[in-house]
């Protein structure tokens, strides 16, 4: 999933960012603000404004921050690669989050939904997809690729614009599975809540 830009205009000069040698935290020389890289299931949708610029002094190699819509850059940032940094001293749990919304979306791009699921007129479709994630036993994905591959999303009130992500995948014999891919973890979608899902024959997939 690719990181979506809003084009929001600013002129504002980019600080120098310095970065740690496991490249896993990134510190606003300005500001002395330290982020430290979230996992990649973790995405968020960016501005245009660039908070700042880190230059590896040893290589070829730039990395732009941005700011995250809706959020104070002095919490998040996300990077030109779609990486969010995270400057809090908490843990950020999706399992504890309250969920505002779910997203399904297209394979490339969190900022494209196909569909969308709202507390307060989806809320058993919410809890069931929600605890078949967190709590579903897990198991192995079927040999092949899927026919269909879409994004699913978990956003919060709590840390607005900040997405969990992890994939929905739909195989030929019609098995449906969530997969993440970082850490390889998929659980099986059962029939009656994949039927809430997109289908490979409403998106013209198969």
């Amino acid at each position: 999933m690719l990181l979506a830009v809003l084009c929001l205009s600013s002129c504002q000069r980019p600080a120098e960012f310095t970065q740690s040698e496991q490249g896993f935290v990134s510190t606003d020389t300005e500001t002395g603000i330290s982020y430290r890289a979230l996992d990649l299931c973790f995405q968020a949708v960016a501005t245009d404004r660039v908070v700042g610029v880190y230059s590896d002094p040893h290589a070829d190699y730039d990395r732009t921050y941005f700011a995250v819509s809706g959020q104070d850059t002095a919490l998040f940032l996300v990077d030109d690669e779609g990486g969010v940094w995270y400057a809090g001293a908490d843990t950020i749990s999706p399992e504890s989050w309250e969920l505002s919304m779910i997203g399904v979306c297209e394979e490339e791009s969190i900022s494209v939904e196909i569909r969308r699921f709202e507390k307060g007129s989806d809320d058993a479709l919410i809890g069931d997809i929600r605890a078949l994630w967190f709590s579903g036993e897990a198991v192995s994905l079927p040999s092949g690729a899927p026919i269909l591959r879409r994004g699913i999303r978990f956003a919060t009130a709590a840390y607005n614009g900040i997405f969990y992500c992890f994939d929905y995948l739909v195989f030929s014999d019609g098995s449906a599975y969530f997969y993440e891919l970082l850490s390889g973890r998929a659980v099986s979608v059962p029939a009656e809540l994949a039927e809430r899902l997109p289908a490979p024959q409403a998106e013209g997939e198969r």
